[in-house]
């Protein structure tokens, strides 16, 4: 509680730690659309893979935050936003060195675990630096950074593909990420509630497990919705085929019936 005091003295510099972490993690929900048909070219993706790419990201991502949010109620937020920003800066790393795209997948799914983690650690540290009269404004400071994140992700994205390739969209993590991990350990207050919190594993199976199958439901359905189409293009070249070999024998027949008979 002490150190929370002792920071609340100059609160911006911790807002700032916060505020990178979060720019960092969101800036990726986008930065990859534009790099698709390099990674394409570099790593021979299909379709699926190219989706599954950008969607594993989404996926743990929000699946995870719930559960992310809970954990830092049983360890404290500066300590999970750390270990959040370590695993989104390793993962970071691992997908720029991916050799195929099932690697590829994995480490953008690890991203999205780190995301997960730090994400919601974020707003109990400002209820605790910030005074209720001053949190609209910190809290519109914070909205407008995540847009400035989302929409800063294709520009990004394209000049560091164009001059650089596509495996810097990750490379450019690693400095950032060291940098608010160790600002993170250096700035962030340490504090804890003071209440003894514990884990329900079944609550957060109970939470997430709906929500996982529902997701993943829906990042699959244009796929299914591919394969039924294979389906009924396949069902109607056969039924193609055989009109028109039922036409071929009508025609035989009407020509020589007894060409048909012999056939």
């Amino acid at each position: 509680m002490n150190d929370a005091k002792a920071f609340t003295k100059n609160p911006w510099a911790a807002m700032s730690v916060l505020v990178l972490g979060l720019f960092m993690t969101l800036l990726d929900l986008t930065i990859v659309n534009i790099a698709i048909p390099r990674i394409v070219d570099g790593l021979h993706a299909s379709l699926d893979q190219v989706l599954w790419v950008l969607n594993a990201y989404s996926l743990l991502y929000a699946v995870l935050l719930i559960t992310a949010a809970r954990l830092g109620d049983v360890f404290g937020p500066r300590r999970m936003f750390a270990a959040g920003v370590a695993i989104f800066t390793v993962a970071s790393a691992a997908s720029g060195l991916a050799q195929d795209p099932t690697q590829l997948i994995i480490a953008r799914a690890a991203q999205g675990l780190g995301a997960a983690v730090l994400a919601p650690q974020s707003l109990p540290i400002m209820l605790r630096l910030f005074p209720a009269d001053r949190r609209g404004g910190v809290f519109a400071v914070y909205g407008v950074i995540a847009g400035l994140a989302v929409v800063a992700g294709p520009t990004l994205g394209g000049l560091l593909v164009t001059n650089f390739g596509w495996r810097w969209i990750f490379y450019v993590n690693i400095p950032v990420g060291i940098l608010t991990f160790v600002l993170a350990l250096a700035v962030l207050p340490r504090y804890r509630t003071g209440l003894r919190h514990r884990f329900d594993l079944v609550g957060v199976l109970l939470v997430t497990g709906p929500w996982l199958l529902r997701l993943i439901r829906e990042l699959t359905a244009e796929r299914r919705e591919r394969i039924r189409e294979h389906e009924r293009a396949e069902v109607a070249a056969h039924v193609h085929d055989s009109v028109l070999q039922t036409l071929a024998l009508i025609q035989a027949q009407s020509a020589d019936p007894d060409a048909v008979r012999r056939l």
